[in-house]
């Protein structure tokens, strides 16, 4: 096993724009992780809604101690009202995927689109926990594939009944549709950021 001299910092700050995001969270960020022995550089990203560093630490610096002192120092940030508990990952070999593979299948008198509702339905339900059961397998995780959409139609003679608008039942649809940043996770080589809503 080989430790690779990087940690990812990532922080919600939901509703806020690229330019609050960088001076609410990444400037405060950056000013602390500076200060952690072993470090080497600072790479950063502030976008809408979001912040994220990558930090690089010098050879032979004892990680798991880099990351005790770096969850310490941002602990004893103050940060504005919304920005969420940053969250902290190393980075290490075994993020890195051993196989990626592509797979499609066909289904009689299917659309294109049903095909591959089908073909997500078929991996997310059998074949992902069959590989997962596989002695050394750590992980085993699905990007490319169908999101299901909800169409909502409306009976007007229902809604004139119960006195209510459509508006009003898209508003508390909307309401109760939970949204935001759930976690961060080293897909392909590349970090993706997992959001529900």
């Amino acid at each position: 096993e080989m430790d690779l001299p990087y940690m990812v910092v990532v922080t919600t700050y939901q509703g806020a724009s690229a330019e609050e995001v960088n001076n609410e969270v990444t400037s405060k960020l950056e000013s602390v992780i500076q200060t952690i022995d072993g470090y080497s550089g600072i790479s950063s990203t502030s976008n809408e809604h979001y912040s994220m560093i990558f930090v690089e630490f010098e050879y032979g610096t004892n990680l798991e101690s880099a990351q005790v002192a770096l969850r310490e120092s941002i602990n004893n940030i103050t940060f504005a009202e919304g920005v969420a508990n940053p969250m902290i990952m190393r980075i290490s070999m075994d993020m890195m995927p051993v196989a990626v593979v592509s797979l499609s299948r066909e289904y009689e008198g299917l659309s294109d689109e049903e095909e591959m509702i089908e073909t997500t339905n078929w991996v997310e339900r059998d074949l992902m926990s069959r590989l997962e059961s596989i002695s050394g397998v750590a992980t085993v995780s699905v990007s490319g594939q169908s999101d299901t959409l909800l169409k909502v139609e409306f009976d007007d003679a229902k809604l004139t009944q119960y006195g209510i608008t459509s508006q009003e039942v898209l508003g508390i649809i909307n309401e109760q549709n939970v949204s935001g940043l759930v976690g961060i996770t080293f897909d392909a080589g590349s970090i993706r950021l997992l959001y529900i809503g």
